[in-house]
């Protein structure tokens, strides 16, 4: 004869619980679902099996912070000039978010560093800023808010500074992380190489 004492059946649906604690941290699970879970238990008793069920574990699916950020230029920009630099910023977590983006221009062997004018979202994605039309992010500001596996094209604008000599180069570094300020911080760099007959933005690709 089998039987299964109460406690075995309270431990059974600890233990599902605790599985599916580590479930909610899945990919592809939006925040703030609910997943329901009820652990079953069975024994014999006089050759009779029965089961019983738990009581109903419901756990909340927390957000998960996360974003990817990666250069679209596709390698040096030869400018004379301004520069728009292209970057695609994407909400690779579970719920909508939005995210805090800095420009840096002091990155260690530059041959000079950037002028950064504004950063922008490229709202007609035709990789070329638009005034007017693009929409800029003022200083300090967060980005819209973005779902779950959403992206947005984003465009950093700056100024080649005066004292810049032909074939000397920069690089430029654009970080993004979450606005609630506990997930990842992403970079990606865009390097800038000074000739005296190349475009203005829109800028040419070496």
């Amino acid at each position: 004869m089998k039987f299964c004492p109460v406690h075995c059946l309270l431990l059974s649906a600890a233990s599902a619980a605790a599985l599916c604690a580590v479930s909610v941290r899945a990919e592809g699970v939006p925040a703030g679902s609910v997943i329901q879970n009820t652990a079953t238990a069975s024994f014999t008793h006089n050759g009779v099996t029965q089961t019983v069920d738990s009581n109903i574990v419901s756990i909340t699916v927390n957000e998960t912070l996360d974003a990817a950020l990666a250069s679209q230029d596709g390698g040096p920009i030869t400018s004379s000039g301004d520069v728009v630099l292209r970057f695609l910023l994407s909400n690779t977590g579970n719920g909508p978010e939005t995210f805090n983006l800095v420009a840096e221009p002091a990155v260690a062997g530059n041959d000079f560093d950037l002028i950064v004018d504004k950063i922008a979202i490229d709202t007609n994605a035709n990789g070329v800023y638009d005034d007017g039309i693009d929409t800029v992010i003022p200083g300090g500001a967060a980005t819209p808010s973005l779902d779950a596996d959403a992206s947005i094209a984003i465009l950093v604008v700056a100024l080649v500074p005066a004292s810049a000599t032909d074939g000397q180069n920069s690089q430029l570094q654009l970080t993004a992380q979450a606005a609630t300020g506990t997930g990842s911080t992403l970079a990606d760099f865009t390097r800038v190489t000074l000739a005296s007959d190349a475009m203005t933005a829109p800028v040419a690709i070496a």
